[in-house]
């Protein structure tokens, strides 16, 4: 796993997690569980998760959309980055 840290707070720029193209391929599902997407978890910023889709192309997810397996995945790959997501996603 690669990390990448930046000494800018995260509500200036994104927070990169892990290098898209080394962070694990997931399941990701919605809250509902109604949607589900194939990627990796590429950044986190402003309340959202970019995630690079098998296909190559990104989406990004509000993170209060997120299932709960994944919010706790998102918090984290962010905490291993030094980073503590706000509690109110």
């Amino acid at each position: 796993m690669v990390l990448v840290k930046t000494t800018l707070p995260s509500a200036d720029r994104p927070l990169p997690v892990q290098l898209g193209a080394l962070a694990p391929m997931r399941t990701w599902s919605d809250n509902t569980g109604k949607y589900k997407i194939n990627g990796r978890l590429f950044s986190i910023m402003d309340g959202n998760v970019k995630l690079l889709k098998e296909n190559g192309r990104f989406t990004t997810v509000p993170i209060r959309r997120l299932s709960e397996d994944d919010l706790r995945y998102v918090h984290e790959q962010a905490a291993a980055a030094g980073r503590v997501l706000a509690s109110n996603f």
